[in-house]
Parts: C-alpha cells; sequence; structure tokens
C-alpha cells in the first residue's frame, strides 16, 4: 500500500496572492488594500506543514470567527462606503467567497455560489490580478466540489474510506485542469512569482487527484491479492502524475529543481513564498516513484 496520504483539510497555499488593481482611485486603492491584506492574513494563518496523516482527525481550522479579520473588515468598509462600482463589487465578492472556502466555513461558500456565477462576467480579466480573480471565479464550483468532499472524507477519520467511488473528486480536478489550460491560452494570467493566484488554483486540483488515487488504492486493497495486484497496475500513477504535472505547470523551474542540484551561479532562486506548493510538488514526485 502506498504511503499515507498526507493532505490539509485546509488550503495552505496562497501566501503570494498580492494584487495589482489598475489606476489609484479611491475606489481602486480600496480594492488593492483587501487584496493586499487577504495576502499578509493569509500567510500568518496559514503556515503549518503542508499535509496531515490521514491517520489523524483533520486539523482544527483557523477558528472561523478569527479567519482574515483585517481583510474582512476592509471588505466592511468598501461596502460601506457606498457607490462601488460592480466591477469592484465583483471582484470583493469571489475574494470574500475565497475566504469563506479557504477558512473551512463550507456552508457559507456554498451560499457564496452564486454570487460568485453572478460576479464572473463583471470582472476585468485582462491581465495579473484582474485575470487571477477570473479565474478563481470560474473554477470556484470545481474547487467548493472537491474541498467538499474531502471534508467529508476526513470526517469519517482513519484511511479505511467508504467504498465508493472517487468520481466527483477527479471530475473536479479535471475541469480545473481544463480550466487553467483555457485561462492559459487566453494569456494575461501574472507569473508565479508576482502572482501565485494559478498555482494555488492547480495544487488545489492536485489534492483533489491525490485523494482520488487513494480512494483507489484503498478499493484494490479490498479485494484478493491476485484481483488486488492487477486493480492497483490498471489505475498505476496516472492521476498523480496528473497532478504533478499540473503544479509543475505554473511552478518557477527553481522550484522543480531536486533539493540536492546545485544551482547554476546566475540562477534566481525558488521564491519562500512558493515552499508550500513546491512541497506538494515533491511528494507528488515521491508518491510516484513509489509506486512506480
Amino acid at each position: 500500500m502506498r504511503a499515507l496520504v498526507r493532505v490539509a483539510a485546509l488550503l495552505v497555499f496562497a501566501s503570494t496572492l498580492g494584487a495589482t488593481c489598475g489606476g489609484a482611485t479611491p475606489e481602486t486603492a480600496s480594492l488593492r488594500a483587501v487584496h493586499d491584506r487577504y495576502a499578509e492574513e493569509f500567510v500568518q494563518a496559514y503556515v503549518p506543514a503542508s499535509g496531515v496523516d490521514c491517520m489523524a482527525p483533520p486539523p482544527a481550522s483557523v477558528a472561523a470567527a478569527d479567519a482574515f479579520p483585517r481583510t474582512e473588515a476592509a471588505i466592511r468598509e468598501l461596502r460601506s462606503s457606498g457607490g462601488a462600482e460592480d466591477v469592484t463589487l465583483a471582484h470583493v465578492t469571489v475574494l470574500e467567497a475565497m475566504i469563506h472556502l479557504q477558512a473551512g466555513r463550507l456552508n457559507l461558500a456554498r451560499e457564496d455560489a452564486a454570487a460568485v456565477a453572478d460576479a464572473a462576467p463583471k470582472l476585468r480579466t485582462a491581465t495579473g490580478a484582474d485575470a487571477r480573480d477570473a479565474l478563481l471565479a470560474r473554477a470556484y464550483p470545481a474547487l467548493l466540489a472537491g474541498w467538499t468532499e474531502i471534508d467529508g472524507l476526513q470526517r469519517v477519520g482513519g484511511c479505511a474510506f467508504p467504498a465508493e467511488s472517487p468520481d466527483g473528486l477527479e471530475q473536479a480536478a479535471d475541469a480545473i485542469r481544463a480550466e487553467l489550460g483555457a485561462a492559459t491560452a487566453r494569456g494575461g494570467l501574472a507569473s508565479s512569482e508576482e502572482d501565485a493566484g494559478a498555482l494555488y488554483v492547480a495544487t488545489s486540483a492536485a489534492i483533489f487527484y491525490v485523494w482520488a488515487d487513494k480512494i483507489r488504492d484503498d478499493g484494490c486493497m479490498r479485494r484478493d491479492p491476485e484481483a488486488s495486484r492487477a486493480c492497483r497496475e490498471a489505475h498505476g500513477t496516472t492521476l498523480l502524475e496528473r497532478g504533478r504535472t499540473l503544479i509543475g505547470d505554473h511552478l518557477p523551474a527553481a522550484c522543480r529543481e531536486d533539493p540536492g542540484t546545485a544551482p547554476a551561479p546566475d540562477a534566481a532562486p525558488c521564491p519562500a513564498g512558493l515552499a508550500r506548493y513546491t512541497d506538494w510538488y515533491r511528494f507528488l514526485g515521491d508518491e510516484i516513484e513509489r509506486g512506480a
């Protein structure tokens, strides 16, 4: 049986989601303040290890009432000021929904889904943070579906997952993979050194693939030895490879290097803010090697 799957109950990745929001009007300055506070508080609140042993109960989230207090205060201030353009409110709506999702407030995140769908067509989508927010809005249904399934599995506890299909997790990951491909083709996404939005979404999909792979592997182990071996050979490490490739497509080259490889003298180092993504990329590589 493969090494125990280490997965986080919460996303712990968005440490570099800082944004630029156009010209320096009071309204765009307020929106930038929301994004800046969000990035700062995510770093402060979500820097535990990149995964947990599936034998352990899901770790308690940052208390829902205490997650992102300065960001949510900035959102309330922007909303209460009145007169904000629809496009500004659309960006705030998406960010607020992502806070609910990332802080584990899944009931609120589910209630946000319709508002995010309504906001998506209003978003600026040209470059950088605007394109990032549009990507988050388009990927939101799949992010919500995948993290909801994982939350349900973790509440069961232990590694003996129910004998059920992981198709929902695979479908959520595949939908994110398709959306990332479309967003990349459209252009405008900032590099991961500037904004980790695409990398965050890619890593979420990879985690869904990891869970789906673990459920399939667990199902194979329920069979007799010969059938179990055939089952495991049939599904192999395809899902893990898909997830690792997806992260790698958005991870800087320096972060994809083997830790023991000496960097070139003039090579830029892997940004410290991308450490959690790099951890998942390497973890998937190790799991693929074990399953080969």
